[in-house]
């Protein structure tokens, strides 16, 4: 191959890698915020010239077209399903599934004729504008790699294990995690999700037993959990409710530190 088609190939690899991973990020962040699209999309671009090796070395000698489309729809669906749990770790799951088709891509799609874009011999470079035939070593400007039946068999059956462990896999956790992530809940889960290590499902566990009343959160406040009992009285201090006056009386009591400091909080608030 020419070394003027070659490096531009690559350089089409690196680029399309690089768009695509911004595409990811994008299309997973923009569910939040504009903001956070722009983020996403700088974040994705980075992680794509981190994957662009794996690129050009599975999709260097295939269709490029054909072998982006393969590569990018599965994962930018992922990053899309994924980005709904609005947890950016799990957007990850992108970059496996983009590698995986990468790998699929390899497996699935035949080489390139022998003759490249610009006319030219891909084995020694001789201009074969109008042959079927180059001259010089004999390659076939029609032909592709043909592969054993066997052969291709195994790489059938590779293709469809990395198709499974890679892009499956993955996007089956993306959409269970986006569905506990958004799906109704009853106010006992809503109790136990104060006690939760991320602030966001916190806060929203606290916004959701507001709207219920002082009920929920009132029952909150005997959980074993202080952070727990920390978020209830929380909010409390926003439902201001004259029913919770003697179990925030009770709590100022509380071994927590945290727990007496918001219920002080919500009583002031109840007060004033």
């Amino acid at each position: 191959m020419a070394p003027s088609v070659k490096y531009l190939r690559i350089t089409y690899l690196l680029g399309f890698s690089i768009l695509g991973g911004s595409l990811n990020g994008a299309a997973a962040a923009l569910i939040l915020t504009p903001v956070a699209g722009l983020f996403g999309a700088v974040a994705g671009a980075a992680v794509g010239l981190f994957v662009s090796p794996v690129v050009v070395v599975t999709l260097y000698r295939k269709s490029l077209w054909l072998g982006m489309l393969m590569v990018f729809v599965p994962s930018i669906i992922t990053a899309v399903i994924s980005g709904r749990s609005e947890n950016p770790g799990v957007t990850l799951l992108s970059v496996v599934v983009f590698c995986a088709m990468a790998v699929v891509a390899y497996l699935i799609l035949p080489d390139l004729p022998g003759r490249d874009v610009d006319g030219r011999c891909a084995t020694c470079d001789y201009d074969m504008s109008g042959l079927r035939r180059c001259p010089e070593c004999g390659e076939d400007a029609r032909s592709t790699i043909q592969q054993p039946n066997s052969l291709h068999a195994l790489r059938s059956a590779a293709a469809l294990g990395v198709c499974v462990l890679g892009v499956v896999v993955p996007l089956s956790l993306a959409c269970y995690l986006s569905y506990e992530r958004h799906r109704s809940r009853t106010a006992a889960e809503w109790i136990e999700r104060l006690g939760d290590n991320d602030m966001q499902i916190q806060w929203e566990a606290r916004q959701a037993l507001a709207q219920q009343g002082s009920r929920p959160l009132i029952a909150a406040m005997s959980h074993p959990n202080p952070g727990v009992r920390r978020n209830a009285a929380w909010a409390l201090e926003t439902v201001k409710d004259p029913g919770a006056r003697a179990v925030l009386t009770k709590a100022l009591q509380d071994s927590d530190p945290s727990v007496r400091e918001h219920a002080a909080a919500a009583l002031k608030a109840l007060n004033d």
